[in-house]
């Protein structure tokens, strides 16, 4: 299985070094939803640079399965291309162009 994931927050490539953490909700409490992973591989988009952070994208398939629950779901992707000046909404966090923390 694999978590989708901005690659400009990966310092080093190196799987041992992270884990996954799906379910967490508050930093500062351990949950009872709460799933840990081990990384066996990172699979960077090909035309990521890091330069200019275009393609910044990368799937980390996990060790083990995840068990989806009312906590942790799939991604939705979509099936088709949307027409130009279609709303589509995100979600996230990270800092925007403008350097603002989201």
């Amino acid at each position: 299985m694999y978590i989708l994931f901005a690659i400009f927050s990966v310092d080093d490539l190196d799987v041992d070094i992270y884990r996954v953490l799906l379910g967490k909700h508050y930093l500062d409490t351990q949950e009872n939803t709460e799933q840990h992973f081990k990384i066996s591989r990172i699979v960077v988009h090909p035309d990521y640079s890091d330069f200019t952070d275009d393609s910044d994208i990368a799937l980390l398939e996990v060790e083990g399965t995840i068990q989806f629950t009312k906590e942790i779901h799939p991604v939705c992707l979509a099936s088709e291309d949307f027409p130009a000046g279609h709303q589509c909404v995100i979600t996230g966090w990270g800092i925007t162009l403008g350097m603002n923390w989201i």
